[in-house]
């Protein structure tokens, strides 16, 4: 898995947008695909530092909120690594959950978030988590067509989700997002968040149509970092 550090995040960027009519498209594969999984070894990835978080909850998706990754350090749950390499991350605890509406997505960002009531979207989950205060979205592998912001925050795609609301499990296989035509896919935003990852995802731009107001095309951009 790759991970998407701050520092070179500009230049990630450079490397995705496509400024053209044609189409721009990212890719974030997993490390199991690109054969660059770490040993169980316990040290982090890419020199990841920790990526704050704003809740914890007592377990599963009915636990109560009350503070944040330190406090849950003794659980033997390491907040500084990824999903694909600490399963347990994969909870309430730490994130909010998407997946597609047939996939049981829930249209709704009041309620959902949770295994058995993800959101349906991916922004949808981006406001669920922003309202309780995480800073992390696991979603469902599939294709979500939207434009998406995100500030502060971590997205891990490529899992598989039960509709039944049982465990979710980290399947290595690339959700699609597509950006609506002369919008951009996916926009990033540090917020003081110093770290996060996007991971797993293969981000498509349409080709831009029409004009901008002093006349010259408009662009296709997969990624926006800033």
């Amino acid at each position: 898995m790759r991970h998407v550090m701050w520092l070179g995040l500009v230049v990630l960027a450079a490397a995705l947008a496509v400024f053209a009519y044609g189409c721009g498209v990212s890719s974030f594969g997993g490390c199991a695909a690109n054969d660059t999984c770490p040993a169980d070894s316990g040290v982090l990835v890419d020199g990841m530092s920790p990526l704050p978080d704003g809740t914890v909850s007592e377990g599963g998706d009915a636990g109560s909120h009350d503070g944040g990754d330190a406090a849950v350090a003794d659980s033997g749950c390491d907040p500084s690594l990824t999903p694909d390499l600490e399963s347990c991350l994969i909870d309430t605890t730490y994130g909010v959950f998407v997946a597609t509406p047939g996939s049981g997505g829930v249209a709704d960002a009041a309620v959902c978030g949770t295994r058995s009531a993800p959101c349906a979207t991916i922004a949808l989950g981006a406001a669920s988590a922003g309202a309780a205060g995480k800073s992390r979205i696991f979603v469902c592998h599939g294709a979500y067509a939207e434009a998406v912001q995100l500030a502060g925050m971590s997205l891990y795609g490529g899992f598989d989700c039960p509709s039944d609301g049982g465990t979710w499990t980290f399947a290595d296989a690339s959700t699609q997002l597509t950006g609506p035509s002369n919008q951009i896919a996916l926009t990033l935003t540090e917020a003081g968040a110093g770290n996060f990852d996007v991971d797993d995802f293969v981000i498509t731009a349409p080709d831009a149509v029409g004009t901008d107001d002093a006349g010259n095309g408009n662009s296709s951009l997969a990624v926006l970092v800033n």
